[in-house]
């Protein structure tokens, strides 16, 4: 079955990269509620998903993932989903937990003295802000820029 071969990839692409689902499709380009239901806690994917959806899904690589960590794009997005957790009451150490940095790299991040970050810790900031509700009204590329 498609939908229990993709279920069995995102799975273990988030097993294989320590990455949560939630960063895995930003990573890929397909809608968070997508990727959920295609995990779902209770076994049963969704029975429909978009064709473009699950190719760019299948095509996420573990190697592509780790490249994430390499990338470099501009901080200023990061910086202002940092600020965004902030605001609506989430610590410094749980920041730092979501991003998946030190809190001397967090502090760094925010200081004003660096002009990029990688792509991994942006889209962690995005993921956390999604999952938290905390919408962001600049858009965003996930794919270098």
């Amino acid at each position: 079955m498609f939908s229990s071969h993709l279920r069995h990839h995102v799975r273990h692409l988030a097993a294989s990269t320590g990455v949560p689902w939630r960063v895995i499709a930003l990573l890929a380009g397909v809608p968070s509620g997508t990727v959920s239901a295609i995990i779902g806690p209770t076994g049963r994917p969704r029975a429909r998903i978009r064709e473009v959806d699950a190719r760019q899904l299948l095509n996420l690589t573990s190697e592509a993932i780790l490249a994430a960590e390499r990338t470099t794009v501009p901080v200023t997005p990061t910086v202002h989903r940092i600020e965004a957790l902030e605001g609506a009451g989430h610590g410094r150490s749980q920041i730092a937990h979501y991003l998946n940095v030190s809190q001397a790299e967090l502090d760094l991040l925010t200081s004003g003295r660096l002009v990029t970050c990688t792509l991994m810790v942006r889209v962690r900031a995005q993921a956390a802000c999604e999952a938290h509700g905390l919408w962001w009204s600049e858009p965003d590329s996930t794919r270098g820029t």
